[in-house]
């Protein structure tokens, strides 16, 4: 029982692992195609699987930044500083967004 308990617990970090990645992908890839909206939900719903990715929240922050959507932006911007405060992009484009 415990071994089959290890493995299902493993598979559950693989599809979210799996799922983690699907979702951070494909939103570089609406991104690149100029799909804000998508590359948006794509950024989110990886972020909802793993929130522990600073470039990922930098990233929704530009893509909100592209969509006008400036407190989002915001707060996506001060996500990816708690979580690595050395993000010197995340901390320019945040000035940037504060004295606009």
């Amino acid at each position: 029982q415990r071994v089959l308990d290890l493995t299902l617990a493993r598979n559950t970090q693989i599809k979210r692992r799996l799922a983690y990645l699907a979702h951070k992908n494909l939103a570089v890839l609406h991104r690149d195609a100029s799909a804000v909206a998508e590359a948006t939900r794509h950024c989110r719903a990886a972020l909802k699987v793993d929130p522990s990715d600073a470039a990922l929240w930098y990233e929704l922050g530009m893509l909100l930044i592209a969509a006008r959507e400036l407190i989002g932006a915001q707060w996506a911007l001060r996500d990816a500083l708690k979580r690595s405060p050395k993000h010197e992009l995340s901390r320019e484009r945040l000035v940037e967004l504060l004295y606009i």
